[in-house]
Formats: C-alpha cells, sequence, structure tokens
C-alpha cells in the first residue's frame, strides 16, 4: 500500500522530496490522504466557505485562480463540448427527455448545496483565471489544487475530466482528488468577511474617498473587491489609507500599499480583487487591524460553525 500511495504521491506532487520515514510518518499523521472519505471534509470546505483556491498543472510554474462550483441542477444540464474556454456563458443546452421530468423535479427538491461532492466522483469548477489557464488545464496531465486553511495549505491532485454545462454556463469537471496533503505554512490566517458581518471600508486616493467590498483580512492585510473600472487605481507599491467601519464604529485610518491584483470567477461572473499590505505606523493602527481581524473571525467561524449542523460537516479548521 504505501509504494501505491508512494507512486500516486510522485505524480501528482514531483517536486515534493520525502525520505520513506518521513513520508511513512505524514500517512501515520494524517498529513497525506487517499481515502476519498477523509478528502472529502476538505472538499466541501472549499465549496460551502467559497474559498479561492490556486490552480497548477503538470508541475509548471504558472498558477491560477478559481473557485468550486455546486452542481446546481437544472433541466437538460449537458455537456458543452466545443464552447469557449475561460467563458462562463449561456449555451444553448440539449432538449431533455420528457420521461425525465419527474425524477429531476424531485432531484432538484431534495437537493442541497454540495450534495454532488457525496458521490467522491468529481468536483465542479469554474473557469480559471487568468483565462489562458483553461487551454492548459484542459490539455494537462495531472491537476494541484491548493486551498488555505488557518496555519497550513491542501493540496488536492486530481486530474481533468471534460467541460460541461452546469446551471447554463461553463465549468470545468475534474475527478474527485485522489491524494491530498497537507503543508504548513507561516502565511497569517486570512479571516472571511461574510455577508452578515457589518463591516464597510473606504479608501483614500488623493482627495477620493472609495467605498469598496472587504473580502478577507489578516494581520498583515486585507483583500478588497473593486469594480472593473477602478483597476487602474490600484498601481502595485501604491500606498493608501483605509478608514474602517465595523459593528456601527468608525475607526481611525490604516495605512496600507497595493500588493497585486488579481480576477477571480463566481456566481456572477468575473470578480475583480485587489490585495492590500498593511504599513502599520503606530500602535494605534496595529490595535484596529487586530481586534478588526478578530472580529470577523469571530462571525466567520459562527457562520462556519451554523453550516456544520446544516450540512452535517466540520467545516471549522
Amino acid at each position: 500500500m504505501p509504494e501505491r500511495i508512494q507512486r500516486l504521491f510522485k505524480e501528482f506532487f514531483p517536486t515534493v522530496e520525502m525520505s520513506s520515514e518521513e513520508f511513512e510518518e505524514a500517512l501515520d499523521d494524517g498529513h497525506i490522504l487517499t481515502e476519498k472519505e477523509a478528502i472529502l471534509r476538505y472538499v466541501q470546505a472549499a465549496l460551502l466557505d467559497g474559498k479561492v483556491l490556486e490552480v497548477r498543472h503538470d508541475g509548471l510554474p504558472g498558477k491560477y485562480f478559481t473557485r468550486l462550483k455546486d452542481w446546481e441542477p437544472t433541466e437538460g444540464d449537458d455537456e458543452s463540448e466545443g464552447a469557449e474556454e475561460g467563458e462562463a456563458q449561456e449555451i444553448d443546452l440539449a432538449e431533455a427527455d420528457s420521461s425525465e421530468g419527474e425524477g429531476e423535479e424531485k432531484e432538484k427538491a431534495d437537493y442541497m448545496e454540495g450534495d454532488y461532492l457525496l458521490t467522491m466522483t468529481h468536483v465542479f469548477a469554474f473557469p480559471v483565471e487568468p483565462p489562458i489557464g483553461n487551454m492548459l488545464l484542459r490539455d494537462s496531465k495531472v491537476i494541484c489544487i491548493r486551498m488555505s486553511i488557518s496555519s497550513f495549505y491542501v493540496e488536492f491532485g486530481t486530474t481533468f475530466l471534460k467541460q460541461e454545462n452546469v446551471g447554463g454556463a461553463v465549468a470545468h469537471k475534474l475527478a474527485f482528488p485522489s491524494i491530498a496533503r497537507m503543508v504548513r505554512t507561516d502565511k497569517v490566517y486570512r479571516a472571511k468577511v461574510t455577508d452578515s458581518m457589518p463591516f464597510t471600508v473606504v479608501l483614500e486616493i488623493g482627495k477620493e474617498e472609495i467605498p469598496v467590498e472587504p473580502v478577507n483580512i489578516s494581520i498583515k492585510g486585507i483583500t478588497i473587491a473593486i469594480e472593473k473600472e477602478q483597476q487602474e487605481l490600484f498601481v502595485e507599491g501604491e500606498t493608501m489609507n483605509l478608514h474602517f467601519s465595523i459593528e456601527g464604529e468608525n475607526l481611525a485610518p490604516v495605512s496600507s500599499f497595493v500588493r497585486q491584483s488579481m480576477k477571480i470567477r463566481n456566481k456572477t461572473g468575473v470578480q475583480h480583487l485587489c490585495e492590500l499590505e498593511f504599513h502599520l505606523r503606530n500602535l494605534t493602527e496595529t490595535g484596529i487591524v487586530e481586534s478588526t481581524v478578530a472580529k470577523v473571525q469571530r462571525v466567520h467561524l459562527k457562520e462556519l460553525a451554523e453550516k456544520s449542523d446544516v450540512f452535517g460537516v466540520d467545516l471549522v479548521m
């Protein structure tokens, strides 16, 4: 069994060097998973918490970004051969067999978000960004998907199956991960800003004040969602002040600078994100950031606990 797992490990993580003793220890500690039931929990967390996923293929250095997509049962879902890579567009659907109608209606009524994952046969992912990665993904032999959770990454090994219509839009159908590994990291924890969190951010750029949507936050920085037309305002290295308002309290401004911008798809289309790194100038700014992160994390963990009860899976990690 270990030899089979070692071959599988080498196939999906060819650049990772481990001695036999280290490999056995990682297996014993649960840092390498090959049982689909053990991997399922992390895949469910990726979907149900809407996590941003980093995608690499065939061990090459380029990386792309996506999220997992729910099945969203609709009449006539069918494979979309020949659709333009990377375009989340409406597709002419094949006419459904009328004899399947009753079963489909019952299936829709009984379906809960993420239920399709319970088959442990495949996952759906939105087209990746940048779009060139979609063509490369389709031609790849192996795919590595990385998800960040608290103080470690989870890396999944999977393969491309086909493009398919899901809910009227193109999605990548990938094999359910056959292997996963846990990677400890020094990267600080990023707390997701939930929809229910009363947290607003206003950027001070020159004499302009621009409201933006906070996506996640850590003691090191914040990710914000911006409009497509605002991209030119966010030049790498540019400094700007942030004004936080959380739970009805307006806080003193915090200094930051632009690290990078990126695009990623979600249910409504392409989302434009910008990562800002804090440049904390004094203890006051440090205290504002630390207390804000603690409040956001508390609400996020509460939401995960509630979702865990609803879906019957422990999402708090």
